[in-house]
């Protein structure tokens, strides 16, 4: 708004400031400095996250980077009677998993004001909060945070404070599990307030057991919570806190890339499950453990060469019927062949439908998909192309699965340029392929497929989800 009056004339201004002294003139959007808001969505960082603003006509919405930041200028969003805001979606970036939860956070009428906010457990806990901000830091000092903790600027992370960063994490994975369980999380925070005892053990994000069942007691469900989970869940992390020396992220990060790395995989065991995810995931018909293991060119598995488009195929089974099941899959893929070059190809956007027999009864990708092709040959010899779908395509899958040629034929250019790739192949050949997947709704479960990004250069259709990196072997 204020580059609308930076037009208007001395004299124009000068007579609506005279009107405001009167009492006349505009509402507060007229009267609005513009503003950018910074912030980060924290569970770990959050990736690829929606953030919805709750109480504005719309709701619209933004999304996190990479790194869970944000930002966005409240003039922006239309009409609203606060910027309240909730996140869905995305990718634990301690922990490495979907995140299937939400976060919450209230506007107490000073976002518009403000340039940071952070979103996270403790702010979900304050959104769901009925009593007063002095009754609040009640809560704040059972979960073993000083009381006077700012917690919409609140980042642990950013600050290397391991501990507590341990604890955000824990005590989301306690709001899910109330969730999931049906029971309420304003029940849980009041009860958490009223504990005579803290939540957390002193100077520690392991959770005090009796004081934890004594919570769950009082907060109706309609399932058992399994508190058993979340207490080795707590003293997983607290084991690595306590030792970290800057952040616990930065910490679990570098634990990965060693013989740690299982044991990290084992803290998803702990983890809340929702009740609908994909628990069975194939390529080129093979099961992820058997993609894993092949790790090296040696140990490679064998795929045909004939029509290797059809064979590269996804399968991706829901482990719940739930009527008319429909998601949307973000899917990425690079293909290196040794000696002969390199193809990487993204299509933002295809949708799935899910029969009864819990596998993908239809494909779609709609108008308007972005299809982006990075080709190199073996003499470095570079194709970059972006094509757009001037129409609607649908398919119904063979068995549930996705072959790579449906997507990749939806673009003459780049099927061109695949075939002309592909061509180069021959029999004894030994190709790495690396394949990310995001879907929107739902997340896959399945420890053998990590999470990382996919690196697309500067492209913004970069992003974060499960993959796996194999070898193959091609054969007649």
């Amino acid at each position: 708004m204020v580059s609308k009056y930076l037009k208007y004339s001395v004299l124009a201004l000068s007579v609506a400031a005279l009107l405001s002294a009167c009492g006349g003139g505009g509402g507060d959007n007229s009267s609005t400095v513009s503003n950018q808001v910074n912030g980060k969505a924290i569970d770990g960082y959050l990736a690829d996250a929606t953030i919805q603003f709750d109480n504005c006509e719309g709701k619209p919405t933004i999304k996190t980077d990479t790194t869970g930041s944000f930002s966005f200028n409240p003039n922006n969003l239309g009409t609203c009677t606060d910027y309240s805001m909730t996140v869905t979606g995305g990718t634990d970036l301690l922990l490495k998993t979907p995140f299937t939860g939400s976060l919450k956070v209230k506007d107490d009428g000073s976002f518009k004001n403000k340039t940071a906010v952070t979103i996270s457990p403790l702010t979900t806990l304050k959104a769901n909060f009925t009593g007063s901000n002095e009754d609040f830091q009640k809560v704040l000092t059972n979960l073993g945070f000083p009381a006077n903790t700012d917690i919409n600027n609140y980042d642990p992370i950013s600050s290397k404070d391991p501990v507590s960063e341990s604890k955000l994490a824990v005590v989301q994975q306690l709001i899910q599990n109330i969730e999931n369980a049906e029971g309420s999380i304003t029940k849980l925070v009041e009860e958490i307030k009223d504990s005579t005892t803290p939540l957390f053990t002193s100077a520690t994000s392991s959770l005090n057991q009796t004081t934890l069942n004594s919570i769950l007691t009082e907060v109706p469900t309609t399932s058992v919570v399994n508190s058993s989970n979340l207490i080795s869940l707590a003293d997983k992390l607290n084991d690595y806190a306590t030792v970290a020396t800057g952040s616990l992220s930065e910490y679990i990060e570098n634990l990965t890339k060693t013989d740690e790395a299982d044991n990290i995989k084992d803290l998803a065991d702990q983890l809340i499950k929702p009740s609908t995810y994909y628990q069975t995931f194939t390529f080129a018909s093979f099961e992820t453990k058997d993609l894993k293991a092949a790790d090296t060119a040696d140990k490679a598995n064998s795929i045909s060469s004939t029509n290797i488009l059809e064979n590269l195929k996804l399968k991706i089974a829901a482990t719940t019927d739930i009527a008319d099941l429909k998601d949307e899959l973000q899917l990425a893929f690079d293909l290196e062949i040794q000696n002969k070059g390199q193809i990487k190809a993204i299509c933002n956007k295809v949708e799935l439908s899910f029969g009864a027999d819990k596998l993908l009864s239809s494909v779609t990708i709609p108008a308007g998909t972005k299809i982006t092709l990075i080709a190199t040959d073996e003499n470095g010899i570079n194709v970059n192309k972006t094509d757009t779908t001037k129409t609607s395509y649908t398919f119904t899958p063979t068995d549930g699965e996705i072959q790579l040629s449906n997507i990749v034929n939806q673009s003459a250019y780049i099927k061109q340029v695949f075939d002309a790739q592909l061509a180069k192949l021959s029999v004894g050949d030994i190709a790495k392929a690396n394949v990310f997947m995001k879907l929107k709704n739902y997340p896959i479960n399945d420890s053998n497929l990590p999470v990382s990004t996919f690196d697309f250069g500067d492209t913004a259709d970069q992003f974060t989800g499960s993959s796996i990196s194999t070898y193959f072997k091609l054969t007649n």
